[in-house]
């Protein structure tokens, strides 16, 4: 079995197996993107037929894909401004092992190394 391993600025080294840090130190499970967001968005009263369509295609598409990573990404984002480059690498880092400790995060390698589309299920 292969282990992702990684060394933080700060010379904490953390691998799958292990974990990093203590626990207030990782990052909170992501939240996926829920229907009732995607329902209000199309439920507008000014978004016209195309702009629905055209958000119900993405939401349709992000719903098939790694929503558990999706959600780790837009958490990511949101804290971005707030961290120090140091501190934001180390929460990437974390993120990264908790993404690949789930279950799309093993589906997305095992479909890789088998040439073959992942399935994902969101968590």
């Amino acid at each position: 079995m292969r282990r992702f391993s990684a060394t933080m600025p700060s010379g904490d080294s953390c691998t799958v197996a292990e974990g990093c840090g203590s626990p207030a130190d990782t990052v909170p499970p992501p939240r996926p993107v829920t229907a009732y967001a995607v329902s209000n968005t199309l439920a507008e009263p000014t978004a016209s037929n195309a702009q629905r369509d055209a958000v119900a295609a993405v939401a349709g598409k992000l719903a098939d894909g790694p929503t558990y990573a999706h959600g780790g990404v837009k958490r990511l984002l949101m804290m971005a401004s707030n961290d120090s480059l140091e501190s934001h690498m180390e929460r990437e880092a974390r993120q990264l092992v908790q993404t690949s400790r789930s279950h799309d995060g093993r589906e997305g390698v095992q479909a890789f190394v088998q040439r073959r589309r992942p399935v994902f299920a969101g968590r």
